[in-house]
């Protein structure tokens, strides 16, 4: 199972890390426990910035494909047909 696992690149890391899945839950809980910002740092920084954060989520980006979206929605934009379709005729033109 393990030499499965390291030949996959998505889970190499996660092997060499934690041993076991329970290990790396207690790893996650002492994580949350010590992470130095808390959700009611959070929300005062929510509060704070809420104007800025507002206007980058509502940030257009037009694609060179024809399409626009917002920065939130650019990975699933690049996986759509129209992109791919896109960026093989542009390979073909070349």
């Amino acid at each position: 199972m393990d030499k499965y696992l390291l030949d996959q690149k998505n889970y190499s890391m996660f092997i060499c890390k934690y041993k076991n899945v329970e290990e790396m839950k207690e790893a996650q809980i002492r994580y949350r426990l010590n992470n130095p910002q808390s959700k009611e740092e959070q929300k005062i920084y929510w509060e704070q910035n809420k104007e800025s954060i507002s206007e980058k989520r509502k940030q257009k980006i037009n694609c060179e494909c024809g399409t626009s979206f917002n920065l939130s929605g650019k990975s699933r934009h690049l996986k759509t047909k129209k992109h791919l379709s896109y960026l093989e005729s542009k390979k073909t033109t070349f």
